[in-house]
């Protein structure tokens, strides 16, 4: 039988200590009760494993060492995920996965944006950078410092193409090069009438709309900085008639 000691550190810490050491855990047991079973929830610790069981049948083991989380088993037999926390680094099946760095969803006020002009489409309760009337042919950007160390960096946004839109370019730079461009044309047919009709109006004028289209970009990169700077080629046309904006942009690295 083993014994387990309960050991009180302080007005705010429990500790669970076997004699041998070796293996230590709490127990939550539910009775039998109509047709459900017995069943035995563990929590505890084993042959420097951390492991969650019910009725002695692992539902997860863990080892945790001093800066070093790894999850042995919970996902599959062949799943491991592994966190190191002094490098920021995140694994799965042994390959390092993107950590979020900042997101921007502008729904707070702003830091570091050249323009802080934000806009809601219609009733909707979002705000996103730009729209109507305010950007055009404008240039928005932002310089992210303090990214840890990495070898690449993902970014992620929604671009909006509102109203008037004719072919014209919406585009990103990262560090002073385009990594993304895209068109948008508000209506391919003879009969303007029918984009009107058959189109989705959301935002700004009467003219369809391209909302939130999702752009997910992976770059190498090792600067502790980088600048992203949108643009378009709307040229002269008022905002009013044709505009864009940004939304949700995040930044990962790993």
């Amino acid at each position: 039988m083993l014994i387990f000691l309960l050991q009180i550190i302080s007005a705010t810490y429990l500790s669970i200590i076997s004699e041998d050491s070796k293996l230590a855990s709490i127990q939550i047991i539910q009775p039998k009760s109509g047709n459900t079973k017995r069943l035995v929830y563990r929590l505890g610790t084993e042959d420097d494993q951390c492991i969650i069981s019910v009725n002695g049948e692992p539902l997860f083991t863990y080892k945790i060492n001093e800066h070093e989380f790894e999850i042995l088993t919970g996902f599959s037999t062949s799943d491991g995920v592994k966190i190191i926390d002094p490098e920021n680094k995140f694994y799965f099946r042994d390959l390092q996965q993107p950590m979020l760095f900042v997101l921007d969803d502008f729904e707070i006020p702003l830091d570091g944006w050249s323009d802080t002009r934000v806009s809601q489409c219609q009733t909707i309760q979002n705000y996103f950078l730009g729209g109507p009337c305010y950007f055009s042919n404008n240039t928005v950007s932002k310089t992210f410092v303090g990214l840890p160390t990495h070898e690449y960096i993902t970014i992620s946004f929604n671009f909006h193409f509102i109203d008037q839109w004719q072919g014209e370019i919406g585009q990103l730079k990262v560090d002073k090069l385009i990594v993304w461009q895209d068109t948008y044309n508000w209506c391919d047919k003879v009969m303007p009438w029918l984009c009107y009709k058959q189109g989705i109006n959301s935002c700004g004028g009467e003219a369809p709309d391209q909302i939130g289209q999702a752009i997910r970009l992976t770059l190498y990169h090792i600067n502790s900085f980088v600048n992203l700077e949108f643009s378009t080629t709307l040229g002269k046309k008022d905002a009013c008639q044709a505009s864009w904006g940004i939304d949700n942009v995040a930044i990962y690295v790993y």
